[in-house]
């Protein structure tokens, strides 16, 4: 049998006239207006000095791939909606555009990969604003208008692992009762009296060791009753370090995941069970301005509310502070209007009772506040009834941010036998109304603001722009759950698909650019 020569060691078919042909530089073959070209000249802008200090910890070590290659393929991949690190590298074997990127370094492992991203946290996020900055530097974004909106994104969590609030102070509450009894009684038994079981624990750890007692388990033995004792004090130690430890991931939230212990458990929209089901989830915070996401970030909050002022925070530390500010009627709240107002934005946002003011049952009821004349001389309301409301005085209340707000109370001098009584009120007392004058004026501030032209065309602006970078990043990039866990990291992985997402609409835009110049009969637009 003879042994056929004609493959080489990889298995490629050589033939008898076989030769290398030439051209080797496979730039060649990719177009000079080709995405990766136009994307690679927007990136080349970047300060990588950060990412390679941080990529290039281990002293000696040279790495096979530069800090700039890996972040442009990863960026690019995401661009690609290449989102998994094995589906990397497999793109950057087989891939020309990958390969153009790498021009001639070896192609990454996956683990190589996960461990850049990983690293990289910080130095990622600081190369997210920096492309914000290129692109406010090219006049792609501008900072009048922000537009601001939440969505809930699945945690990769068990989604029965769970710890609730409310159940860990129930259980706290009755262990308390417990170990209250149980030192008082063990007290009793004993001539020193003891603060703690604490201290009862290391009494009686100090009378085992002395006594030379040996614990006994199992059934037909009789333990004593030191043993029995410490059993129960060392349980109920246990038992409240875990409470308290509960209590603490928990802070401000009203649940927390197990397998992944900064996922908050909210009710998503996408319910595929159909039965409301809680989910493990974080609440991702964007804004978009020309299509472009400017901003992001986690929170482990259900509802919107108090995610506006940390996420301001955070765009304002970026150097990035918009004019106009336009979101839903999620983010109203007195804290929120005099954040914006006293900063010098402009809010664009909509009341939450703006739909329902307008209906016939909101302006016939004349229980509410809006519905009865105020005099501003007297300081006082009157009711349907032409009864007086009179001033008494004012309730403070703060929220779980820390923020206090007042609301001035006015009573009705006498409500007795009103014939509108069972209309206007649902207590046998005299009626009160609540008004919070700051919040109220705020709100007709805002209200004033969304009934302008300007504010009609924002509003539509708003819904088409932010909903639809949702769309794209939750049904285009496929971004409906997180991969990894824990905040940072999650944080990191939807800063890639932000990345990604950029990319695509400064490529679109470019290319959409020179369509209306071929079409006009105007000079191309160089990439």
């Amino acid at each position: 049998m003879t042994k056929n020569n004609n493959h080489s060691s990889n298995c490629t078919t050589f033939f008898p006239n076989y030769q290398l042909f030439l051209p080797m530089d496979i730039g060649v073959n990719i177009s000079e207006s080709s995405p990766v070209r136009v994307i690679s000249k927007l990136l080349e802008g970047l300060d990588y000095r950060y990412l390679m200090q941080a990529y290039s910890k281990n002293k000696g070590r040279k790495h096979k791939i530069e800090a700039d290659k890996m972040f442009f393929i990863i960026a690019y991949a995401m661009f690609d909606s290449v989102s998994t690190t094995r589906a990397i590298e497999k793109n950057c074997r087989e891939n020309i555009n990958y390969m153009w990127i790498l021009r001639g370094s070896s192609a990454p492992d996956h683990n190589t990969v996960a461990r850049f991203i990983s690293s990289c946290k910080i130095e990622i996020e600081d190369l997210f604003y920096q492309l914000i900055n290129k692109l406010i530097e090219l006049n792609e974004i501008n900072l009048e208008n922000v537009f601001i909106d939440g969505t809930k994104i699945e945690a990769n969590a068990n989604k029965y692992t769970f710890v609730w609030k409310k159940a860990v102070n129930k259980f706290y509450e009755k262990l308390k009762i417990k170990v209250n009894d149980f030192w008082h009684s063990f007290n009793e038994n004993n001539s020193t009296e003891f603060n703690d079981i604490y201290e009862i624990e290391k009494h009686l750890e100090k009378e085992i060791l002395d006594r030379n007692i040996e614990f006994v388990y199992g059934k037909g033995v009789r333990k004593t009753q030191q043993q029995r004792d410490y059993e129960t004090v060392t349980s109920y130690i246990a038992k409240e370090n875990e409470y308290s430890m509960h209590l603490k991931i928990c802070g401000n939230r009203n649940s927390y995941s197990k397998t992944d212990k900064d996922a908050t458990f909210m009710r998503m929209k996408e319910d595929y069970m159909k039965n409301g089901q809680l989910k493990p989830a974080y609440n991702l915070q964007i804004g978009v301005n020309s299509e472009y996401i400017v901003g992001l970030d986690l929170f482990p909050n259900p509802t919107d509310v108090r995610t506006l002022l940390p996420f301001l925070s955070v765009l304002e530390s970026r150097g990035l502070k918009f004019k106009n500010i336009v979101a839903d009627a999620g983010y109203e709240s007195e804290e929120n209007y005099e954040y914006l107002f006293n900063n010098n934005y402009t809010p664009y946002i909509k009341p939450q009772n703006y739909e329902k003011q307008k209906t016939r049952k909101f302006k016939q009821d004349i229980s509410r506040v809006e519905n009865m004349s105020f005099n501003e001389e007297t300081d006082t309301y009157t009711c349907a009834n032409n009864r007086k409301l009179e001033f008494r005085y004012v309730s403070k209340q703060k929220n779980k941010s820390g923020y206090i707000s007042e609301k001035k109370v006015y009573e009705c001098t006498n409500c007795a036998g009103c014939p509108l009584a069972e209309k206007c009120k649902m207590t046998p007392h005299n009626k009160k109304l609540y008004v919070a004058d700051n919040f109220l004026r705020f709100r007709k501030q805002s209200q004033e603001n969304i009934a302008t032209e300007k504010g009609i065309m924002l509003r539509v602006n708003r819904s088409i722009q932010v909903e639809g970078a949702f769309g794209v990043l939750k049904q285009n990039m496929n971004f409906k759950r997180f991969k990894y866990r824990e905040r940072s990291k999650t944080k990191v992985e939807v800063l890639l698909f932000a990345i990604g997402y950029n990319l695509r609409k400064y490529v679109h835009k470019k290319y959409r650019n020179v369509k209306a110049c071929n079409f006009m009969n105007w000079p191309l637009i160089k990439f």
